[in-house]
């Protein structure tokens, strides 16, 4: 550990905003909102990396609420469409999140929205440039599900579910024959030097 020596003025606007002095080192940091709202915030850090801050809250979007793309052949319920605009209000700001709800609700008709929404956004952003496939990991009892639910809301979308590390060819995806490739989590830390390789 290093021993960081920071002035009592300092050590206490760290402690103010919750922090230990160890999370302020490194190039990037993880901070609530509410931390960055606390006055002693814009003390601990330098004027460069306050004024960024600044322009990344000032730049972030409060209320993204797309339509649902005319490719779902679904009709939503209200609810869905909420966890849709929400999963649209993470990837705008580039924020992570999780969609949470009990079983059977439709989280994968939903999450499949924001697959399309998201590929119509960049297709719009890139115009001619071939679109990278989603990757979807996922248990491996419901891998045929996912692919099921594809097939049935989003029958364009060229999915493959890979369940050995010899179904996963990335000639094909490098050729642009894949819109989403499913799999479970062993077959993501098999694979994982052939997907590093894909966007």
């Amino acid at each position: 550990r290093l021993d960081m020596n920071l002035p009592e003025s300092e050590a206490a606007a760290v402690a103010e905003l919750g922090l230990d002095v160890f999370d302020l080192s490194g190039e990037r940091h993880r901070l609530h909102v509410l931390q960055l709202s606390s006055p002693a915030a814009k003390d601990i850090f330098s004027p460069d990396t306050w004024n960024r801050l600044c322009d990344r809250a000032a730049a972030l979007k409060l209320s993204v609420r797309p339509a649902p793309p005319a490719e779902l052949q679904a009709n939503l319920r209200p609810y869905q469409i909420e966890g849709f605009h929400f999963l649209a209000y993470l990837a705008t700001n580039r924020f992570g999140g999780i969609l949470a709800d009990d079983m059977g609700l439709g989280k994968t008709v939903q999450s499949l929205c924001w697959l399309l929404w998201l590929r119509s956004k960049v297709a719009s952003d890139r115009p001619g440039e071939q679109l990278e496939p989603s990757l979807v990991v996922a248990p491996k009892s419901v891998l045929d599900v996912w692919a099921g639910e594809c097939h049935k809301f989003a029958p364009h979308l060229r999915v493959q579910v890979i369940r050995n590390k010899d179904e996963l060819d990335m000639e094909r995806v490098a050729r642009g024959e894949l819109d989403v490739i499913v799999l479970n989590y062993a077959q993501l830390r098999v694979n994982h030097e052939k997907l590093k390789s894909c966007e």
